[in-house]
């Protein structure tokens, strides 16, 4: 989670690099496998809750992939961001890595960032997508 962590911190621009190069909204496309921990990850992504347009939720085609659903649901339930008074952006859930970004992009107005995150096998699918 300190990676999580760390990579909130510059897209929300308290990571000392200023507004992450001028984009406005963030759209939020996440997924990880059963052997990280969610809560923990969502808790740290809630520092860009105040921007982001949209959350989906994805699963790799790794065997310990967690659901996009139950990514969605513990999303959900994690809440907005401490102190923040920013509620979390809507949940959504995509059945491809394709799909996630169709649905990021739709969703988030110009200029935007979509950022991906939780595992490593989420960034890989996303660059071959």
């Amino acid at each position: 989670e300190p990676a999580v962590r760390a990579l909130a911190a510059v897209v929300s621009g308290e990571g000392g690099s200023g507004d992450a190069g001028g984009v406005g909204a963030v759209a939020v496309v996440c997924g990880a496998n059963r052997d990280k921990d969610l809560p923990a990850i969502l808790r740290e992504l809630a520092a860009l809750w105040p921007r982001a347009s949209v959350a989906v939720a994805v699963a790799s085609s790794h065997p310990k992939a967690t659901p996009a659903e139950e990514v969605a649901r513990a999303g959900a339930e994690a809440g907005g961001a401490p102190g923040a008074g920013a509620p979390p952006p809507p949940w959504r859930t995509a059945a491809s890595m394709l799909e996630a970004l169709e649905v990021a992009a739709a969703a988030t107005p110009p200029p935007q960032l979509v950022l991906c995150c939780g595992s490593v096998f989420v960034a890989a699918e996303m660059r071959e997508a």
